[in-house]
């Protein structure tokens, strides 16, 4: 039984299973280009737009497939935060954003920063971070960035890609200290 028999829905939900899976098929393609964007609603609309719109080179595929689940990442933050919306009473770190950062580790935030944009922390700066010792006299959110390198004992592509993950919590706090 093919697919098309099953209607919109099925369609739509093979686009999905297609995107999570990271294997966009000629067939699934071939599906989605047949439905009519009138009859959608978003979020599926901005999916189905994007399929239909997309380069059908076999090269592209794999970079288009990542687009779409970056996509899909993107989606289900935003239904996360329309479902459960942050109270910003709640969240306000309390850091202070013009605490001063010590001659000490100045430089080595700078470089822990950069490296990690880069991806992937450098062996001097692994050490230097362990040379600091305790970080009693460093502000958020740099004493918590320093404290996860401090403790976590993977390689540099390791940290790198562990402190990404929570620079982004970072940032998400500092935006709401800035409103």
């Amino acid at each position: 039984m093919s697919y098309a028999a099953y209607g919109q829905e099925a369609i739509l939900g093979r686009l999905l299973v297609d995107i999570v899976h990271g294997d966009l098929t000629n067939e699934t393609i071939g599906l989605v280009n047949q439905l009519d964007p009138e009859d959608l609603v978003l979020p599926m609309l901005h999916l189905v737009r994007y399929v239909q719109g997309m380069n059908m080179s076999p090269h592209l595929r794999a970079r288009i497939n990542c687009d779409l689940l970056d996509e899909l990442r993107i989606i289900t933050m935003e239904q996360t935060a329309d479902l459960y919306p942050p109270d910003p009473e709640d969240n306000l770190p309390t850091w202070r954003l013009d605490a001063l950062i010590p001659d000490r580790v100045l430089p080595i935030i700078k470089d822990l920063l950069l490296e990690t944009l880069q991806g992937g922390i450098s062996y001097e700066t692994l050490t230097a971070i362990d040379d600091l010792g305790e970080l009693e006299d460093v502000p958020e959110p740099y004493r918590e960035l320093l404290s996860l390198v401090q403790s976590f004992r993977q390689d540099g592509q390791e940290i790198s890609d562990f402190l990404l993950y929570n620079l982004s919590g970072v940032i998400d706090q500092l935006k709401l200290l800035r409103r």
